[in-house]
Parts: C-alpha cells; structure tokens; sequence
C-alpha cells in the first residue's frame, strides 16, 4: 500500500533526516548484506553498491562501517555517482567523454561568435568566460541542442516577456553557445561531467547495464538534472535512492529538496531496518565570542576537551561556511592548543616546489607583459649561473632582479630589447642601490674608517638575462594556434633554455600534465596559446598542492558543502553570522532568474538564486543532524573589527537554540578558564598587563612552541632577550628615569670606534645633513641604507633631483668645454692650472648640450622612454636660461677655475680635535681682486622670499649657526673667498634677482663663530654617537622633512611615545638647566638638538651693501657657552653604556 515502508527497493525513495540517519542506514545494509554472504557464499556475485556525494564521502564511510563491524567486507564496494558512471560506462561497453576541461574553452570559442556576447564582453580580458557559468547550469540542467527551439520560442513569448529585451536577446545567444558545445562535444566525443552523467543515465536506460537492484544511492547534496537523471535510470533498473530531508530544529517542516520535485515525497526506510535507525536527538552548544580569534581558540578548546574525554580527532569536525574565512585562525589556535588536523580536499598549499613552473606559466600567458620577476622565479640559478661561468652565491639572482629595478625594467618585453652594451658602455657592470655592507678602510692613510660599497651586476650576467628573455618570447610566441604536441614541445624547449632538470619536480610535472591533456583532448585539436596555457594551468591548480604529512588524519576541518553527508561525534560549526551563513546567492547577471524561471518550462532543474537560499538552509539543517554532539558559535565582531549579527538561521531554531556561553578573550580578565594556555597566550596576556620581566622567557617559549620544542634552545633564548631589549627601548615611558634615558632608537648609536665610518673623510653636506635629522643621517649617509624602487609599482616620473642633476651636469660640461687639457677635480689642482675664459653660451650650444646630457642623465637613471627624455629636457632648460642671464649678465666671459671642485677646512670639536671637512663647489671663479667666489647651484626657491638683502642675510646667518646652510660658509671659510648660492627655479620672473643670489664673505667673526659653532656641535654629535631623530619641531609639530623620508621605515616616525620621550627630555634640560649629573651623551645629544633653535649673530654688513668682507665683531652667543658648560661638566661623569654595549 502506498505510504507504507517496503522491504523490496521500489521506485519511491527511502527519507532519513541527516547524515547521521544515512550512515546508520549504510550500516545496517551493510550488516545484513555480510550475514547475506556468510549464509550462502554464492552472493558475493551480487555486490552491494552504495553511492556516496563525493571521494571524501567514500573514505568517511568505508571507515564508519569498518568501526561498526570490526571487520572488513566482501562483496561491498563504495563509490562516487561520478564512479558508478564510469562503471556503467565501461560495462555497457560505452566510452566515457573525455576532454573534461576542454567544456569551458569551447564556450568561449562559440561565444565569441555570437554579437550579444562579445560586445559587452570581448574586450575584456578573460570576459566571455563569464559565459561558462551559464552555460555550465543549462548543460547540468540537461540541455540537448533539441531543446533549443523550444527554449527560443519561451523567450520570444511576447505576451509573457521574460526579463528585458537585452536579457532575452543574451539569453538566446547562451542557448545557442549551449547548443554548439554539446554539438562539438558530442563531434570530439568529449565533456565534463554533465556529459559523463548525461551518457551513463542514457547508458542505464537501455538496459545495457544489470545488477543495479543491489545499489544504493546515499544522500546526494541538492543535485539537479542529469545527476538526478542517472538517479532516475538508476531506480528504473532496482536501485534503492535515500533522500536526505533533515528538519531544522525549531520547526515542523521538513526542509524537501529537488529530489522530491523529481520522485515525489518519499517513505521511510524498511520496518527491519528500523530498529537501527533510531537516533538519539542532536545535543546543542551555543557560544558567542567577542571576536573571530577567540572564537578559533574556543572551536580549538572545545575539540581538545573532547579528545580528552575519549573521541577520536578524525570524529571532530570544525566547520565554516568557507574554510578561507576561518581557516587560518582555526589553524593557528588548534596548532596551540596540541590538537591535530587535516584539511579537506584541494585545500592544501601550495606546492612550493612548483613555484618556477606557476612563473613559466605566467610568462607563457602574459609574453611581453610578464613581471621580470617571474622570469627570475622560473630561472633554475646553478644551471643558468655555470652555464654562463658566472659565480654561483648564496642568493644568485638577487643582484639580477636589483639590476632590473635599477635600469627600470618591469616587463619580460623590456629586457629583450635591452640593448647591454649601449646602456653600460664601457662599464663592466652596473653600480646597485643595495651595499655589500660596511668594510674597513684601514689601509687608506687619507680616508681612514669604513665605506659601504655597493653591490655590482656583471655585465656578462646582464647579458645573458637579456639574452635568455628574447630566446624565451621567440620560444614561446609560435603560431596563435597549434596542435597539443607543437605547445607541449615548445613548453620543453622553454624548459632546456631556463635550465630545468629533467628529473626536477616543475619538469617531471609538467611533462605528466602534457601527456594527461595529449591523452584527454583529440591529436588534430588545433589550440591557441591562451587555450593550452590555460588548459596547462587548470591542470596544475588541480595537481600542484603539497602533500602533507598524515593527509586525512585528526580534526577535520571543512567548509559547509564539502561536510554535508558526513557524520561525526563532535560537529563545532563557526562563523554563524549574518552574510557568512547562509551565504547570499547572486544571481547570474547574463542569465537572471527572471529569464531562468521561463526557462524552467522546458529545463525544470535549471538552478535559480532562490533554489540556491532554500539550499543553504538544507545545508545548515543537515550539519546540525551530522553528530550527537553540535556546537554553534559566532562572533561579535569580524577580523578587521566589524560588527557582526548572528544569522537568521538561529532565530530559526527557536527555543532549541540554549543561552549562549559568553567567550572572551584569552588574554582579557573576564577571559580566565581552566584551559591550558600556549606560550603565546601567556605572552599576549604578559604583554598587556605590561609584566616585562616576563616578556622574554615568555616570548622565549613561544619561539619554541613554533617548532615543536618543549624547551627554548640557547639561539631562542637570545632572539627573545633581543625582542626584550627593543620593546624595552621603542615602549619606554615618557616620564621617570627609564623614559628620561637615551636609547640608540632615540639615537643614542655608540661612540665612534675603529673602522667606523664616521671616521671616513667628512663633507659640509653631510653636517648639514646631522644637524637637520641625525638619524637619517646615520642611516643614510654612514649605513648607507637606500630604498629600492619597484618599476611595477610606480610609474615612471621625472622629480626635482633628476633636473637638478642634469641642469648641474649641463654646467660643468659647459665649464670644461673651455679647458684644452683634462679638468682639474680638486681647487689646489685648478690654481695650478689656472683660470679659463668661460664664454656665454649661445642657445644652439646650450641645447645641443642639454640634449647630449639629458640622454646621458637618463640612461643612468633608469629612464628608458624617450618622452621622458623630452620631460627631462623641457624642466631643465628654463633654469639654464636662468643661471645662463644671471652668470653672464654682460655677455662677457668667466675668468673660470673649475667646475666640480673639491676643497677642504679645518674645524674642531669642543675638546679641540681638528677635523679636515671636504666641501665640493660647483663652479669656481676668480675675481677682479684675485680672490676666489665659489657657487652652489640650488635648483630649487630660494631660502628666504624676504624683499631686503638685510632680512635675507640675517636668515642665512641664522641657518649657518642652525648648521643647516654650512656649504657656502665653508667656500668662504676654507679659501678666503666668497661662498654662494645661486637659485634656478623656474620661470624667470617668479623671483627679482636680486632674491636669487646669497653670498657669505670670509673675514665676517660672526659668519666663523656661527660657523665653528654648529660644526662643533656636529662633530661632537659624531664622535659620541648622539644622533637623534627629529620628530618634532619647535612648535611639536612633525617636520615636513619627515614625510618624505626614504628611510623611514626604520624610524620610530609615528610612534608618540617616542616624541613624548624627546620632548620631555627636552623640556627638562631647557627648563632646569643642564644638570650635575648629566652625561657627555647626553650633553651632546642636547647641544645637537638645540642647534634647531639657534638663533643668528648680531647684523653685520654684508657683502651685499657694501663691498667689505669685514663683518666686525663675533656675537655673544650665549647658547654656545652654556653648551660648551654643559660638557665640560659632563666630562667628569663617564657616559652610560647603552643595551647594546655601546
């Protein structure tokens, strides 16, 4: 009688309400079958088959029926629908499709021919795959090109329009893609998994296939048309289907899904089998967390208390909507906790060893555009490097990806037009942005101290770099479209010239992807490249994962769909939230449900939006009924601190849902538990209750938890104690004698010592450079530390340095054009020699120089588009125009000695130690009176915009005793002459002449005593090693210097316990007054900083107004004596030594 359970398998399906049910029925068939076969051995001619949703599915459940019987089986096979197919296939003597991957290019070959599709789609890169979705629902739906006709006249139903007449016209463009898929896939026999089904369900029908009444269709996950049609087949031949239809607890309905649309309302299971299906109900946990990463380490606790209580790991699952939102956090926290896992399928890493062959791939896809840095990745590096006889260090390629960035090559294009020999010229090599590191400059008498050299690039090795990127686009490029073998061969020839071992794993694999898609796809199959590389690719995301250890065993961790049919003790479900579980469907913008649903008339399984919400709540339902044991958990908030709302699918449940246990932070005071912390929750909840003594052994065990170790080693011990000692000096208090104390981060570096480069020779720049920031003068001009660009991530551009350099170099080159022997370097060398008539330049002269130099400029800088150039150029000219009307007002010639000269002074520290201090002018010239001005072009404004020469002076003199214009003082200063600075800045009438021009004039007390004063200053600062940021200025503000820092990254710019600390620390010394007890370290970190403040000496009449380089009497310079006092006092105390020994 209908309704009743039937013993005999019938057309109507058996219901159970979850995975649980299911897997308890799988056992009960199981066991009957086994005494079916120990009774009359004769039987195992008639195996049981059942049929699981996927290959995860199989294992879960070949394990359960082994636990359950204690036994292995005979007679009983477990398969995948997907494998039954191919079974059916191969024993109805039908060959199975192949080509699976081939589905998607074939849509996009014929969409390519349909207008609707490749207007808005064509030229978007990788646009009309957007049409694989589609296609790919209507071909699950089980579309056959008869259907087409039938489909057409449904949407050109006027009467009964079905979306717009855009979305209509699009939608019988996709039926015909679908139509000419399934036409050529039946002409190349091939398909993915729609034709595989399609084919064994046709095969099934025909009866050439028997013995199905002994299988078992288990709980398919919300399958649709031609699955369900094999299904169907299936039961027409005596095959039992199992529908799953779980009911969310809370409520009375059942939650059907589209197996009933296909069989009907299905009964329960058979009376016998009744007894071992009943199931105690699902007990229910309910956790809120304040965040995701406290709901990770509940998920990692909640599992390890059930491992202690006795359940196996491998019967634990922790599930999320999607294991990419979670996965990390559960990762990490089960790492800490000791707890084992496994991650579910395809989701292992990726294989690191594979990553030259993913840069191949890229470089094959991308040709021309390729990033370099792929080209670099692919590069077997011993090979390359021995085959060109290069040396072979520890990172070989390093300098080759650094030379790129240098000469601004981005592209695998740019390289092979690289033309070595013209951008090096005579150069054996290219200077790098990156130094080797500080050497010894103990054998140079002149320049004892250290230097920093920088890396250099082999030509050779450039090179062959460029020689390899055109072998490699020739290779590569081919015809558009080739036969399978023609790609594969040229991906082997590519192979030989990066170096590739043939035993190598990116070779070994590659070959076997060749081969599997030469076996899969037709041999006269003519692909483009874009196809084969990207039929390569698919393959290798499918294979190119890392095998893990122990693959399968402990706590699974699963996204929703890949857990749904499985069974467990424990199921913790996470990430309940709003907008993560249920996911919110979108609907296909080509083929809207609107369009679908009219569709549906004649394809009822087509998939719709709204099909896909219901699921989700199946989907839910069905994880709640997979365990005895279910716990649900959410957080509050998500990883970048959002607020997060519990999903509705809680208030669903009702009062089935129990009061939620509130989880907080381990590291919170409401977040203490009985729970077993790891060394890294000891050390967050150390850190911010600020305990520091435990920092270090806390920080030292968490370093040995992270490999494996129950102990810290020795190594660990001291990377720990070394962490301790920068937190100690970048998290110091502002106030109290901890915070008042110098710490290197506040540039307190160590007092000079052997080799030290700071005892190399010293340019007026460079004091010019400590007294605006010391620290970025130690950074930059003693360790020599430099940012790298990146050619990929910036345009290219022309700044203020490249103008100024080539408006310098155009100067110079015009300056020694006078000369008829070799350019003097040096100012004793330029007397020797003896001035030259410089003539004013004309303006054919001038430009053909400029372009000359501006080719020149650029070249070196990395700048390899000409319109760059022409950029270049079209800046510098308007400042040669400039300084061409300043410098030869009367067009008469320059009495010249030079140009790029070096001189050097003499300048002493407090204690009286004299220092030699180099300075470089950029034109040298020799007076009526015989005396000697020197310049310093400046392409930027001038200094001061004041109207008077007076005010404009006075500003000077205060910037020379604040040391930040010191170079013009040391012209004056080291030759008796006169020091200038000539400003350039475009365009002409943007300042009067007279405001252009800034001269300092020997013989002034004031100019020397402000001079030596600062230097002194500097020079001190050098030698004790007290070289402080500046992070703020007079006013506590940030200095603008600050935001253009290069090395600011390695700066404690930003922190404001650190611009507290500084300005506490001066504010006590300013206010009290050097004390007692204060520290020549200190003293000379204070009298630095104080430079800032310095005001200028008494007016004196400049040069300017009237002619004399008697600047009367030194000032009074009341901060220089107090902090000269300083010092002496500080001399009687030794400095303290600070963390770092120094």
């Amino acid at each position: 009688m209908e309704g009743e359970p039937q013993s005999v398998p019938g057309p109507r399906p058996w219901r159970v309400d979850g995975p649980r049910a299911s897997r308890d029925l799988a056992i009960a068939l199981a066991r009957r079958h086994a005494a079916t076969v120990r009774a009359d051995p004769r039987e195992l001619a008639h195996p049981l088959r059942l049929v699981v949703a996927s290959s995860a599915a199989r294992q879960h459940l070949a394990a359960d029926l082994t636990a359950a019987l204690g036994h292995s089986i005979a007679g009983l096979s477990i398969t995948s629908l997907e494998g039954l197919a191919l079974e059916c296939l191969e024993r109805g003597g039908v060959r199975a499709p192949r080509g699976e991957r081939l589905a998607g290019l074939l849509v996009e070959r014929a969409a390519a021919d349909e207008r609707e599709l490749k207007r808005p789609l064509g030229d978007l890169e990788g646009g009309l795959a957007a049409a694989r979705r589609s296609v790919a629902d209507l071909l699950a739906a089980g579309f056959h090109p008869d259907h087409a006709d039938s489909l057409a006249e449904r949407l050109d139903d006027e009467e009964r329009p079905a979306g717009s007449r855009a979305e209509r016209a699009r939608a019988k463009a996709l039926v015909r893609v679908a139509r000419a898929v399934e036409s050529q896939r039946e002409a190349l026999a091939s398909g993915g998994r729609p034709a595989l089904l399609a084919t064994a369900a046709a095969t099934v029908r025909r009866g050439l296939v028997g013995g199905l009444d002994r299988t078992v269709v288990l709980a398919l996950s919300d399958e649709r048309g031609v699955a369900l049609d094999l299904v169907e087949a299936l039961a027409s031949r005596g095959a039992t289907v199992v529908v799953e239809e779980p009911l969310l607890p809370g409520e009375e309905q059942v939650l059907p899904g589209p197996e009933r649309e296909r069989f009907g309302p299905p009964i329960a299971p058979p009376a016998e089998l009744g007894d071992e299906l009943q199931l105690t109900p699902a007990t229910f946990e309910y956790a809120v967390a304040c965040d995701a990463d406290a709901e990770a380490r509940f998920a990692a606790d909640r599992a390890r208390r059930a491992i202690a209580a006795g359940v196996a790991p491998e019967r634990i699952a922790i599930v999320a909507r999607d294991q990419r939102q979670r996965g990390a956090l559960l990762r990490a926290q089960l790492d800490r906790a000791g707890v084992p896992w496994t991650l579910e399928p395809g989701a292992a890493p990726i294989d690191p060893g594979l990553h030259a062959l993913r840069a191949l791939l890229t470089l094959a896809v991308e040709d021309g555009r390729a990033p370099l840095s792929r080209l670099v990745d692919a590069i077997d590096s011993a090979t390359f490097l021995e085959r060109g006889g290069f040396d072979v260090g520890p990172e070989p390629l390093a300098d080759l990806r650094a030379g790129f960035a240098t000469l601004g090559l981005g592209r695998l294009a740019d390289l092979a037009a690289l033309d070595v020999d013209a951008r090096l010229r005579s150069a054996d090599g290219l200077s790098l942005p990156v130094r080797r590191g500080l050497e010894s400059d103990a054998d140079d008498d002149a320049s004892p101290g250290a230097h920093a050299p920088r890396r250099r690039l082999a030509k050779g090795l450039l090179q062959a770099a460029a020689d390899l990127g055109r072998e490699l686009l020739e290779c590569l490029a081919g015809a558009e479209q080739d036969l399978v073998s023609v790609h594969a061969a040229r991906l082997a020839e590519a192979c030989d010239l990066l170096g590739w071992d043939a035993s190598g794993a990116p070779r070994r694999v590659l070959s076997e992807i060749c081969a599997g898609l030469a076996r899969e796809l037709p041999a006269d199959l003519a692909l483009t490249r874009g196809e084969w590389f990207e039929l390569v690719a698919s393959a290798l995301e499918s294979r190119g994962r890392a095998q893990l250890p122990g693959a399968g065993g402990g706590v699974q961790l699963l996204s929703a769909p890949n857990a749904r049919g499985l069974a467990f003790e424990l199921t913790i479900l996470v990430g309940v939230e709003r907008d993560a579980f249920p996911r919110t469907p979108r609907e296909d913008p080509l083929l809207p449900d609107r369009v679908r649903d009219r569709l549906r008339e004649v394809l009822p399984d087509l998939s719709t939006a709204r099909a896909r919400q219901a699921g989700e709540a199946r989907l839910f339902a069905s994880l709640l009924a997979s365990a005895p044991t279910v716990v649900i958990s959410r957080a509050e908030v998500d990883e970048t601190g959002a607020n997060r709302a519990p999903s509705p699918l809680l208030a669903r449940m009702g009062g089935a849902l129990p009061e939620p246990v509130d989880v907080r932070p381990v590291h919170s005071a409401r977040g203490a538990d009985d729970a077993p912390r790891s060394g890294l929750d000891h050390l967050i909840r150390a850190s911010l209750a600020g305990d520091r003594e435990a920092f270090a052994p806390l920080a030292a065990l968490a370093l040995a938890e992270l490999d494996g170790l129950a102990e810290a080693s020795e190594p660990q011990l001291a990377v720990a104690a070394a962490r301790a000692a920068v937190l100690g000096e970048v998290d110091r208090p502002a106030a109290g004698p901890e915070g008042e104390r110098l710490s290197p981060w506040l540039g307190a570096v160590g007092a000079a010592r052997a080799n030290d480069p700071r005892g190399a020779r010293l340019f007026a720049t460079l004091l010019e450079d400590v007294a605006g920031c010391g620290w970025q003068a130690f950074l930059r001009r003693m360790l020599r530390l430099e940012p790298v660009g990146d050619p990929l991530e910036a345009l290219p551009s022309i700044d203020t340095r490249l103008v100024g350099i080539l408006v310098h170099d155009v100067l110079e080159a015009w300056v020694n054009r006078a000369r008829s022997d070799a350019a003097p370097r040096t100012l004793d060398e330029a007397r020797e020699a003896g001035a030259v008539q410089v003539p004013r330049p004309g303006d054919a002269e001038l430009e053909a120089l400029l372009v000359e130099r501006a080719q020149r400029v650029a070249r070196d800088e990395g700048l390899a588009h000409p319109g760059l150039v022409r950029v270049l150029i079209e800046q510098a000219r308007p400042m040669l125009s400039i300084a061409r009307e300043l410098e030869w007002r009367d067009g008469a010639p320059l009495s010249t000695l030079g140009a790029e000269l070096e001189g050097e002074l003499t300048l002493a520290d407090s204690e009286g130690a004299e220092r030699p201090i180099a300075f470089r002018a950029d034109r040298v010239d020799l007076v009526g009176d015989g005396s000697l001005r020197l310049t310093d072009y400046k392409s930027g404004a001038p200094f001061s915009r004041d109207k008077t020469d007076k005010t404009r002076n006075k500003k000077l003199m205060a910037a020379v005793a604040q040391g930040q214009r010191l170079q013009a003082a040391a012209y004056a200063l080291g030759t008796g002459g006169e020091g200038r600075y000539l400003f350039l800045r475009a365009p002409a009438d943007a300042f009067p002449d007279d405001a252009r021009e800034l001269r300092l004039a020997a013989g002034d007390a004031g100019l020397e005593a402000a001079f030596h004063g600062a230097g002194a200053a500097v020079l001190d600062a050098l030698r004790e090693g007290a070289l402080p940021p500046r992070l703020v200025d007079e006013r506590g503000d940030e200095p603008a210097r600050c935001s253009y820092c290069e090395v600011a990254e390695a700066c404690v710019r930003g922190d404001s316990g650190a611009r507290g600390r500084i300005s506490a620390f001066v504010e006590r010394l300013r206010g009290a007054g050097p004390p007692e007890d204060m520290t020549t370290l200190e003293a000379t970190w204070f009298a630095l900083w104080e430079l800032a403040s310095a005001k200028a000496p008494e007016a004196a009449p400049s040069a300017q107004e009237d002619g004399s380089k008697d600047a009367g009497s030194a000032p009074e310079l009341e901060a220089a004596a107090k902090r000269k006092s300083a010092k002496k006092k500080a001399a009687k105390k030794p400095s303290e030594p600070t963390e770092d020994g120094q």
